[in-house]
């Protein structure tokens, strides 16, 4: 039999690719990450009929099963269905999954140059991310390089013409954040400065209003359009098994769009704070919770999806009352993603460029 040569696929047509593939050869080197995910010719080739049979035989014995069904049944049809089709699996002791390695990066960031005969080079950038706050950290992934509306799109590739594309991702199992650009081999180093600066940027949460808008709508977005694929769905819901979290997709978007609580103190009278207060727009429900020697204290309801803190703040200021408490009791993304970038130290980082042959 002849042997799919996959990798050899992927170097001689698929250059994007290749380049990523190459980064994460390089970036995890030592890791179960590191391989792809079909593995490559010279694996492929030591393979025999008998090996195959033996390890397909222990992996049905001892490897966990999940089973995902998407359909009007009643679970517990589906449940006695499926115990029922599987019941002669040869199932012995479950073999628990290792658990997901996270390697520091290097002190210093790691260059690989490789040549070959192509009119496009292609660079490839890994960074390993300090935080594990998920919701923040897919949300720092689209401002940056996640959407045509990103930084790296708008920035690198629109008004600077240093990238013939430029996009990031997020990896949650790994914490890795990865950038893929097609440049031209000359502006290489201008190319990396300015996808360095950009990142810097998110990190210091500087950004506009209508870009946070953007990527919330495009998690939005994403996240309600699951249930019009059952691939989709799956591989949701695979992911958050591996993760080991329960929250639905639904679930996931109210909490962007839920309404907070936030509960204020003030100096001033009752009257003047709520009238300043009343002045938010999306904020309703003003109820004094607590009034004593000259402070008021109140909770209020934030309708917009969105943290109004700041505005209630610049209101009760600008009507003559210092804000004295302000506390949201529920966590918007926003929330969650400001905290990141006041505290965020800047990720070290791995880099991989392929360049043009001369």
């Amino acid at each position: 039999s002849t042997l799919f040569p996959y990798t050899t696929l992927f170097r001689s047509n698929d250059k994007r690719d290749w380049a990523d593939i190459r980064l994460m050869q390089e970036m995890c080197a030592g890791e179960p990450y590191s391989v792809l995910r079909l593995g490559d010719e010279e694996t492929a080739g030591r393979i025999t009929n008998q090996s195959l049979y033996v390890h397909g035989q222990a992996l049905m014995a001892s490897s966990r099963v999940e089973v995902i069904y998407c359909g009007s049944a009643e679970a517990q049809r589906v449940e006695d269905a499926v115990l029922t089709a599987l019941a002669a699996l040869p199932r012995g002791a479950q073999t628990a999954l290792p658990e997901v390695q996270r390697i520091q990066a290097p002190d210093t960031p790691r260059r690989i140059v490789e040549t070959m005969d192509v009119t496009q080079g292609k660079l490839a950038m890994g960074y390993r991310c300090s935080s594990d706050d998920y919701p923040a950290m897919v949300l720092a992934n689209l401002i940056f390089g996640g959407t045509s509306n990103s930084k790296l799109f708008l920035n690198v590739r629109e008004k600077l013409s240093l990238c013939y594309y430029a996009s990031s991702s997020y990896a949650r199992s790994k914490n890795i954040l990865t950038v893929s650009s097609g440049v031209e081999t000359a502006d290489f180093e201008r190319a990396e400065a300015e996808i360095g600066r950009q990142l810097q940027a998110v990190q210091q949460g500087d950004w506009e209003d209508w870009e946070q808008e953007g990527a919330l709508q495009a998690i939005r977005a994403s996240l309600l359009s699951l249930s019009d694929s059952q691939g989709a769905l799956e591989n949701f819901y695979l992911g958050q098994i591996a993760a080991g979290v329960e929250e639905t997709p639904e679930e996931l978007a109210a909490r962007l769009t839920a309404k907070g609580t936030i509960t204020a103190t003030a100096q001033g009278s009752r009257e003047e704070i709520l009238a300043a207060a009343g002045t938010v727009p999306g904020l309703t429900n003003l109820t004094v919770t607590e009034e004593k020697d000259g402070e008021v204290s109140f909770t209020a309801v934030s309708t917009e999806g969105t943290d109004l803190r700041g505005a209630l703040s610049q209101a009760l200021a600008g009507a003559g009352c210092p804000v004295l408490d302000l506390r949201a009791e529920t966590m918007s993304l926003e929330d969650v993603f400001l905290q990141l970038t006041e505290t965020q130290q800047t990720p070290q980082q791995d880099h991989t460029k392929e360049g043009d042959a001369q």
